[in-house]
């Protein structure tokens, strides 16, 4: 009977951790705003610089490292939106926009944040959390 308990505990607590937890939509709200930034900078980036010249490509980094810091902090606050329903596309939008700073990079992450944000306002406007 013990071993039941034990079994059935286990099983409540594996449906209880998968449960969707009620978002913060302000805390994903300003994921969102600071995602979109990075993005508008990253693409500043391939449109100030020619980062084959090594001394632009230094001043790029010199530039832009504290944005990076920022988008890092982003990426891992993005990981903890409880909610999953959000947690993918801001998730992936941070990733990108983490990559999109990079100047030594070709700017190719800067490209699919635009999709990654168009899913995350899809399912915000579904939840009436941003106007369309």
């Amino acid at each position: 009977m013990l071993k039941l308990i034990k079994i059935a505990s286990l099983l409540l607590l594996s449906v209880a951790s998968q449960a969707e937890v009620t978002p913060n939509f302000e805390s994903i709200l300003q994921l969102r705003a600071d995602i979109q930034r990075y993005h508008q900078e990253g693409v500043k980036i391939r449109q100030q610089y020619n980062l084959a010249d090594l001394d632009q490509l230094k001043a790029c980094v010199n530039t832009y490292k504290p944005l990076r810091e920022q988008a890092k902090a982003t990426m891992d606050a993005a990981r903890q939106v409880g909610s999953f329903t959000y947690r993918l596309d801001l998730v992936l939008a941070a990733d990108a926009a983490f990559a999109c700073l990079y100047c030594g990079g070709n700017g190719s992450a800067c490209n699919t944040i635009p999709g990654d944000l168009q899913s995350l306002d899809e399912k915000l406007q579904a939840a009436g959390k941003l106007p369309e």
